[in-house]
C-alpha cells in the first residue's frame, strides 16, 4: 500500500502527495545539496502550520525531502510547497546541470 498525505492549501487547493524514495544523505543535510535539489517556490501552495508539521512529520516517517502528485516533485517550505529535482544527484554524475 502507498503511503499518501492530503494537504490543502489556504486557497483550498489539495493535493494527494506521495513520499519519493532518495538516496541518504539527503538534501536537508547539506545546504549546497539543498540548493541544488530545491527548484522554486509554489505560488499559492501556502497551508496551516499544522499540515505543515503533519507533512514534515510524513517527510521524515518515509526518509525524504521529496513528495509527488504524480505529475510534479515537491519539498516543504515553511509553510508550503516548492517544486524539486529528488534526482539531482543523478544529474550531477552524468554531468548534467542538476
Amino acid at each position: 500500500m502507498t503511503a499518501i498525505i492530503q494537504i490543502t492549501t489556504c486557497k483550498g487547493v489539495q493535493y494527494n502527495l506521495q513520499p519519493v524514495a532518495m538516496e541518504l544523505p539527503l538534501p536537508s543535510a547539506d545546504p549546497q545539496d539543498f540548493w541544488d535539489f530545491w527548484l522554486e517556490t509554489v505560488e499559492d501552495a501556502n497551508f496551516s502550520r499544522a499540515d505543515s508539521k503533519r507533512l514534515l512529520q510524513f517527510l521524515v516517517k518515509h526518509k525524504t525531502d521529496a513528495v509527488t502528485d504524480g505529475s510534479a516533485y515537491y519539498t516543504l517550505t515553511r509553510a508550503g510547497l516548492a517544486r524539486c529535482d529528488p534526482f539531482y544527484r543523478e544529474k550531477r554524475q552524468q554531468g548534467g546541470v542538476a
